[in-house]
């Protein structure tokens, strides 16, 4: 069975959100955002017979929800490039390997579709770089300044990145000790910058990032009404 890690940084506050908690721990149907993405990869794991190391990167003094078991935590940094790095360093203590491979998932991702999963896997197994699930821009998009239209971008070249991103160990740990993580939102834009090109494996709608109050009412409305996984 191939072994894969998987960092989960779950260390901000989620301020869009509007609410005194931080998002990572809003319930959706009985169980935390963070619950969700956890279970979300561990059916995957079950379910592929995949081998499945997990850290959770959590906000100091902060402890896991009691649905959340089977992972190792740890503390988080300033900007999420600094709690994916922490998360690597403890994937370091347990032995991860250069050639491992990482997968980095958002908690306020609840939604994952385990066959989007397994695609992302698999059409990146034997790639040298890695890559990320991404949906294609199907609205038409334009570039605008001080509310004033300055062009409208070509959109078939244009697609909105998710995680999970997945990219190898000792790849990503160079990346993110060689960029300014402070200006770093996702894991492909620090390999961007080591001059690699990522590569991007459609992903789903559903995979919706909870970032706005509506938000939370969609994804509730979705797994009402679930799409096959």
């Amino acid at each position: 069975m191939a072994k894969i890690n998987l960092i989960i940084p779950a260390a901000g506050t989620g301020q869009r959100m509007q609410s005194e908690q931080p998002k990572q721990y809003l319930q959706l149907n009985g169980l935390s955002l963070l619950g969700h993405s956890v279970s979300r990869f561990q059916e995957w794991a079950s379910q592929y017979q995949h081998t499945l190391n997990t850290v959770v990167v959590l906000p100091k003094g902060d402890t896991l929800p009691s649905e959340v078991v089977g992972v190792v935590t740890c503390t988080g940094g300033a900007s999420r490039a600094d709690s994916v790095f922490a998360g690597l360093k403890a994937l370091a203590s347990l032995d991860a390997l250069s050639e491992d491979w990482v997968m980095v998932h958002d908690a306020a991702r609840p939604l994952v579709l385990a066959t989007d999963i397994e695609r992302l896997y698999q059409t990146l197994v034997a790639d040298e770089v890695g890559g990320i699930l991404a949906e294609p821009i199907t609205a038409t998009v334009k570039q605008a300044k001080a509310n004033v239209i300055e062009k409208t971008l070509n959109r078939e070249s244009l697609f909105l990145a998710q995680t999970p991103q997945m990219f190898r160990f000792g790849l990503l740990m160079q990346a993110l000790i060689d960029c300014d993580r402070s200006q770093i939102t996702d894991e492909a834009a620090a390999v961007e910058g080591l001059g690699l090109c990522p590569k991007v494996v459609l992903g789903s709608r559903q995979n919706i990032k909870i970032t706005v109050p509506e938000d939370l009412v969609f994804a509730q409305s979705w797994l009402k009404h679930p799409s096959e996984d």
